[in-house]
C-alpha cells in the first residue's frame, strides 16, 4: 500500500511540473506575442507597406520612430542615421538582411540611440581581404542590439573604437561573433572601448563568455568566443575554437595564461589590446587571420611554444608593442608573413625578442620587421623556404645573429633601413667571405657568416 501510495504520489509531482512548465512556456509565448502585436501597433513605417526597402524607410524617417520590416530577403547596405530609432523585423529568422557579397557592410549606425532587433544580418563578404567587413557595424553611442541572428559574414558585429554603452543580448552568431577594438578609424584606444552590456549570446551554439573587472579565475571551457576586459591572473585552457571571428580578446588585461587551447578557421585570432605580462603558450592556431596577435601598446608578454599554420600571419606584434618576447615556436606555411612586427599608426616597437622558433614556408616574408621596428633582436631562428626569409622596412638598429637562413627565394632584403647588425647567421651555405645583404639604398653586411647551420 505504502510502495502504490509513493508511486501516486511521484505520477501526481511529475504531473505538477509538466502542467507548470507548460503553463510557463505558455505565458512566455503569449507574453512574446503581445510585445510582438504590441510592436506591430505601434510602428510608425511599416516595410514593405510603406516603402519597398529598409534604407528608404530610414531615410524617410523622424527621430524616435518605429520601423517595422516584415519577413522577407532584404538585399541592402543599410546606413542608419536617424537617432533613435527602432528597427524590428517580424521573425529574426524570416527576415534577412542581404549585403549581397559586394564588399559593403550589411547595416552601419551612425546615430545614437538605436535599437536593432529580429534580423539575419548575412553575406557581408568580399572576394577582396577587407578583413573587418561586418553584418553590422556601430559607429555611434548607445546602441541596442537584441535578438538578432549574424551567419556567413566576414566578421558578425563590429564596434568602432570610441563608441560607447552598447548593449548586445540575446544574439546568435553562427560563424560569426563580436568584434570589439576596431581603432584603425580614430587611431586610438581606450579601456572604456571595451565596457558594453554584453549577456546571454551565443556562437555556433555555445556560450560568448564576456568577463570584465576581476581576477583570479579559470574560464569555463564550453565557450564559442571569450572577450575578457580588465582582468588580471585569468586562465584561459584547454579550449577548441573554430568557425568564429576573434576567439579570444584580452583587452586592459595583465598577468593572464592563454595555453593548451585549439583555434582553427577564424576571421581573427587570439589577439591582446594594452594588456601587459601575459603568457601565450603550447597552443595549436590554424587558418586564421593572424595565429596570435600582439596590439596597441602590449609589452612585457611571452609567447612560446606555439604551432601557427596556414594563416594570413602565423604571429605577431603591432602598434606600439614592446619588450615581448616569440620564443620557441614553430610557424609554418603562413600567407604575408611567419613572425611580423610592425606599427598601424602610432609610435614604433621596440625591444622585442624573436629567438629560436621555426620558421617554414611562408609565402612572402619568413620574418618581418616594419615602419619603425627598432632594438629588435633576431636570434637563433631557423627561416626556411620562404619568399623573403627576413625582410626589414624602415627598420634601423636591429640585430640578427645566429640564424640559419637556409633555402629561401631571397635570404634578406632591406629597405630604407640601416644600422641594422647582422653576425655569424648561416646563408643558405658555408662562408668564408663576408655576407653582403641586399637593400635599398643602404646595403648591410654580415662579417662574420656561420659555416654550417646552427
Amino acid at each position: 500500500m505504502k510502495k502504490t501510495y509513493a508511486s501516486l504520489l511521484s505520477i501526481l509531482t511529475i504531473f505538477l511540473f509538466i502542467t507548470s512548465s507548460l503553463t510557463s512556456v505558455g505565458y512566455n509565448i503569449e507574453k512574446v506575442k503581445k510585445e510582438r502585436n504590441e510592436i506591430l501597433s505601434s510602428a510608425d513605417i511599416t516595410i514593405p507597406d510603406d516603402y519597398q526597402t529598409i534604407q528608404e524607410a530610414v531615410n524617410n524617417a523622424n527621430k524616435g520612430e518605429t520601423i517595422l520590416v516584415r519577413s522577407g530577403v532584404y538585399k541592402e547596405n543599410i546606413v542608419v542615421d536617424v537617432e533613435g530609432l527602432s528597427i524590428i523585423g517580424e521573425n529574426k529568422f524570416n527576415t534577412i538582411i542581404d549585403a549581397d557579397k559586394k564588399s559593403r557592410d550589411g547595416m552601419n549606425i551612425s546615430a545614437p540611440n538605436v535599437t536593432i532587433q529580429g534580423f539575419t544580418f548575412t553575406n557581408a563578404l568580399s572576394e577582396e581581404i577587407i578583413w573587418d567587413l561586418s553584418g553590422l557595424r556601430i559607429y555611434s553611442e548607445n546602441i541596442t542590439v537584441d535578438g538578432n541572428r549574424f551567419e556567413n559574414n566576414v566578421l558578425g558585429l563590429t564596434v568602432m573604437a570610441s563608441c560607447y554603452n552598447s548593449t548586445i543580448t540575446n544574439n546568435s552568431f553562427i560563424g560569426d561573433g563580436i568584434f570589439l577594438g576596431q581603432y584603425q578609424k580614430i587611431h586610438i584606444l581606450k579601456e572604456q572601448d571595451f565596457y558594453h552590456k554584453i549577456e546571454n549570446n551565443s556562437v555556433n551554439g555555445r556560450p560568448l563568455y564576456y568577463f570584465s573587472d576581476s581576477k583570479d579565475f579559470e574560464v569555463p571551457v564550453d565557450g564559442g568566443q571569450y572577450i575578457i576586459v580588465n582582468c588580471s591572473n585569468v586562465t584561459v585552457k584547454d579550449l577548441y575554437i573554430s568557425n568564429t571571428d576573434f576567439s579570444v580578446i584580452l583587452a586592459y588585461c595583465d598577468n593572464c595564461t592563454i595555453e593548451n587551447i585549439t583555434v582553427m578557421n577564424t576571421n581573427g585570432e587570439v589577439i591582446l589590446f594594452n594588456s601587459d605580462y601575459n603568457i601565450v603558450q603550447n597552443n595549436i592556431m590554424i587558418e586564421n587571420l593572424h595565429g596570435a596577435c600582439l596590439d596597441y601598446f602590449s609589452d612585457y608578454n611571452i609567447i612560446r611554444n606555439n604551432y601557427a599554420s596556414d594563416n594570413l600571419i602565423g604571429l605577431s606584434a603591432v602598434t606600439s608593442c614592446s619588450y615581448n618576447v616569440f620564443v620557441n615556436n614553430t610557424v609554418e606555411n603562413n600567407i604575408l608573413s611567419g613572425i611580423h612586427i610592425s606599427t598601424f599608426c602610432v609610435e614604433d616597437q621596440h625591444h622585442n625578442q624573436i629567438i629560436n622558433n621555426t620558421v617554414i614556408n611562408s609565402e612572402k616574408y619568413g620574418i618581418s620587421l616594419g615602419l619603425n621596428s627598432y632594438n629588435n633582436t633576431i636570434e637563433s631562428n631557423i627561416i626556411n623556404k620562404c619568399g623573403i626569409g627576413i625582410f626589414l622596412n624602415k627598420s634601423p638598429n636591429n640585430l640578427i645573429q645566429k640564424n640559419t637562413i637556409n633555402g629561401n627565394e631571397i635570404q634578406a632584403l632591406n629597405l630604407n633601413s640601416n644600422k641594422n647588425t647582422w653576425n655569424q647567421n648561416y646563408w643558405n651555405r658555408p662562408r668564408v667571405l663576408p655576407k653582403i645583404v641586399l637593400g635599398i639604398p643602404y646595403i648591410n653586411i654580415d662579417w662574420h657568416p656561420a659555416k654550417q647551420p646552427y
